[in-house]
């Protein structure tokens, strides 16, 4: 199975030391929250660096291992120590909407939640931050204004002290590392990839760099109607996944797809409607398909 193979490759890359262990992931990160002892905030440091693609020289975040991001689609749920503005401060490129201002207080609440009993300075430091900022005073902080645009993009944050991260620090980790051991739903059953009796993983991690997908990532295995799920089993219970097996298959495709010289796209197949005046065809319907040969992308329409 592929999903197999996947876990089998998950284990070679994590003695490699390219991957992360469970409860951590690799994530495209593009400012720090600068942060002082009382919380407050004293910069934004850029993390983004220079990379060359063709003849042009662009500016991407750098990729940092960080607590486990949840995966979303819609709704609010917030991330740990590592999320966008909307989450973080409150604002989005409009300003601090409802909406924006449920997203911060979730992850307010988050943070709040885990690090109760964590006292080193750096948890102090966060906890204070999330208790004291008001996302109102954003739009005038001498920090955010001249990089409202970029930062409010929907780019990755984190939090630093100087030149050290918040999810760097020993007694934050120690209590991460709890945190995954507490059950959130307590779904057992056999592992259709490792056929062991284990907790089924719910919602599997989004899988990035899918051709055609949303920005926020695709899911390999999922069901989101009724007509898709069986014998009163929904989401993925639908097809169980321990949650060991589903965070190594994807956090090895997630590890591949990242890597541009494995991936090659061969072919792709859309199709949709269109309705021309004056010209018949046969349901409305255009068909286009697109091969990809390395640089070479040409697209075929056949129209009745």
């Amino acid at each position: 199975m592929i999903l197999q193979s996947l876990v089998q490759y998950y284990e070679i890359l994590k003695q490699q030391g390219k991957v992360t262990e469970p409860g951590w992931c690799t994530a495209k990160v593009s400012y720090a929250l600068d942060i002082g002892k009382n919380g407050e905030l004293k910069g934004v440091i850029p993390l983004k660096r220079e990379e060359k693609r063709g003849k042009k020289t662009v500016e991407v975040p750098i990729t940092l291992r960080v607590p486990r991001m949840e995966s979303r689609s819609s709704g609010v749920k917030a991330n740990f120590l590592c999320d966008n503005s909307k989450y973080f401060l409150g604002i989005d490129e409009k300003g601090c909407g409802k909406r924006i201002q449920e997203c911060f207080e979730s992850s307010k609440e988050k943070h709040l939640k885990i690090l109760q009993a964590v006292h080193s300075e750096f948890a102090e430091a966060v906890k204070k931050f999330f208790t004291n900022w008001n996302p109102e005073d954003a739009q005038n902080d001498v920090h955010i204004q001249p990089i409202w645009d970029d930062l409010t993009a929907g780019g990755n944050l984190i939090f630093c002290m100087g030149r050290n991260y918040a999810h760097d620090d020993e007694e934050i980790r120690s209590v991460w590392a709890e945190q995954n051991l507490v059950s959130e739903n307590n779904q057992k059953g056999i592992c259709m990839v490792t056929g062991e009796k284990t907790e089924i993983e719910r919602i599997h991690t989004t899988i990035k760099g899918v051709q055609g997908a949303q920005s926020s990532g695709a899911a390999l295995v999922s069901f989101n109607a009724p007509a898709f799920e069986s014998y009163g089993k929904e989401q993925s219970y639908n097809a169980p996944v321990g949650k060991y097996a589903a965070f190594a298959y994807t956090t090895a495709l997630n590890y591949l797809l990242s890597q541009r010289k494995y991936v090659y796209v061969f072919f792709t197949f859309h199709f949709g409607s269109i309705n021309t005046p004056g010209q018949q065809r046969y349901n409305g319907q255009r068909y286009n398909f697109t091969f990809h040969f390395g640089s070479i992308n040409t697209t075929y329409k056949l129209d009745w």
